[in-house]
């Protein structure tokens, strides 16, 4: 439709923004990288667009950088924090924020153990808030345990984020191991990230009920699940009829 093709054509155009960009985050100071943002709100382009089309490739663009000994870790440490601080502007424009999430309606969201580009998961945190979830995450998720944070709090629905290929190994048996020690006995698990925005079946062959190509409709995505699911067992209780 008209509005996917138009979200196409800024997501390809703030995509050949990304380089300039990641590289300004490390050598300009905070007023001329913040300067561009404010440009590019002024010219039409989307709160939304601007967080998954341009402040998230450019993380990954930092994590390449660094990889390829182009730049340092502190470098790339002040350029996330700069990344922060304009996700912080951008939130109140993703929506209206709802200050009562609905019930039941718990996330936890984090990268898969191992993965290294994290800044990623907290726009999808901001996408959820904004349609009234309750989202937790952890403060080094780095080094968080999953199937222990499953099992010390009830959530719906984890969301994991997967940076490349060599995360599914892992997502083979946590998955399940998540599952097993969680408090919700009907979890959703939902998985997303660079990898798998090409590849959703791999996720699903991994045992992901969900994967999420959008961060922004991720969501979304999870309300049909977990409405649908609720469906089918209200279905299945009157056909059983009374106990």
């Amino acid at each position: 439709d008209a509005d996917s093709q138009r979200h196409a054509r800024a997501a390809d155009s703030l995509a050949g923004e990304v380089p300039g960009f990641a590289r300004r985050l490390l050598v300009d100071d905070n007023r001329c990288v913040e300067a561009t943002l404010e440009d590019l709100l002024a010219d039409g382009v989307a709160a939304e667009r601007l967080c998954l089309d341009l402040l998230a490739p450019s993380a990954l663009e930092l994590g390449r950088l660094w990889e390829e000994a182009r730049c340092s870790f502190s470098d790339v440490t002040v350029g996330v924090g700069r990344l922060q601080r304009m996700m912080r502007r951008l939130g109140p424009l993703l929506g209206q924020e709802v200050t009562l999430p609905a019930q039941g309606r718990r996330a936890l969201l984090l990268p898969a153990p191992g993965e290294q580009h994290t800044f990623g998961v907290s726009i999808v945190a901001e996408f959820f808030r904004r349609d009234g979830w309750d989202v937790s995450g952890h403060p080094d998720p780095r080094a968080a345990d999953p199937a222990s944070l499953v099992h010390s709090e009830w959530f719906a629905l984890i969301g994991i984020s997967v940076g490349s290929r060599s995360r599914l190994d892992w997502l083979r048996g946590g998955i399940a191991t998540i599952r097993q020690a969680s408090r919700n006995r009907d979890l959703v698990v939902m998985l997303g990230g660079p990898y798998l925005r090409e590849r959703p079946q791999a996720g699903l062959e991994v045992g992901a009920d969900l994967v999420a190509a959008d961060g922004a409709q991720a969501p979304a995505l999870a309300e049909r699940w977990l409405r649908e699911r609720a469906l089918d067992g209200a279905a299945q209780r009157c056909e059983a009829g009374p106990a």
